[in-house]
């Protein structure tokens, strides 16, 4: 597959959807790109909507219109989350989605309104996760904010790769999951609205170890908008213990 939508991008980057072949006729709806080292593609019939994201050869990530076609389990193989984020507001669910499963997080804005889903899954296969939005606008990329401690208002917003973190972090501060380390400009604006009133206006960039870089430039780029910064983790935060996190986070929360 990755080499026919490479075809596709050389020859021009429109072509046809693999999934569902352009239809009837055969429609040139299948468009790729490239970003930021990635390879997108994106199928803009009303009827199917696929999105893929690939980083080389290896798919990192699917994306679908439709809302997810998922069957509810009372178990699945997790790594002991669910017993960590019980209880708290946007714990997810176990799932199984097309024959895999993985953990059902629902992307919520701080109003409370569903965007979307990201199925996180469990089984160490490529790709990692699943996003499925509520939108269907072509390059839309939704955020999840999570929230579970008192007075978010007063406090900085933490900004994380994954749902995971994000709700592993939100016991201390209110957090937000990027879904990737993508800060489009659509979602950096949706979070400088929330100041006042989501929290006081201090973003904390903790991506991943690995995305550091990205972090200080994010810290840089938005310094002039707003209070900024970035910390180097050592260990991704969702592979912290409850009390390495806490101690990460509390220096902030004052």
């Amino acid at each position: 597959m990755v080499s026919d939508l490479v075809e596709v991008l050389a020859s021009g980057g429109r072509g046809v959807c693999p999934e569902c072949g352009g239809g009837t006729t055969g429609e040139r709806c299948l468009k790729v790109w490239q970003y930021d080292g990635f390879m997108y593609a994106k199928c803009y019939r009303n009827t199917c909507g696929k999105r893929w994201k690939f980083l080389g050869s290896v798919p990192v990530g699917t994306y679908e219109k439709q809302a997810p076609r998922m069957v509810y389990k009372a178990f699945v193989e997790d790594g002991g989350l669910l017993s960590r984020v019980a209880g708290l507001v946007g714990e997810p669910k176990p799932v199984e989605i097309q024959g895999r499963d993985g953990l059902c997080y629902e992307l919520r804005n701080p109003s409370g309104d569903l965007k979307g889903w990201n199925i996180r899954h469990t089984d160490g296969r490529s790709p990692k996760s699943t996003l499925v939005y509520t939108s269907s606008q072509p390059g839309v990329r939704e955020i999840g904010w999570f929230t579970n401690v008192k007075q978010a208002s007063q406090k900085p917003l933490v900004v994380v790769e994954d749902c995971a973190s994000a709700l592993l972090a939100s016991r201390y501060l209110p957090s937000v999951a990027l879904c990737g380390t993508y800060l489009t400009l659509d979602s950096l604006s949706d979070i400088l609205d929330e100041r006042g009133r989501s929290f006081n206006g201090h973003l904390i960039f903790a991506l991943d170890r690995d995305a550091y870089t990205k972090a200080l430039m994010y810290e840089s780029q938005f310094r002039c908008l707003t209070q900024t910064s970035s910390i180097n983790l050592t260990n991704d935060i969702k592979d912290m213990s409850d009390p390495e996190i806490k101690e990460l986070l509390n220096g902030y929360a004052t």
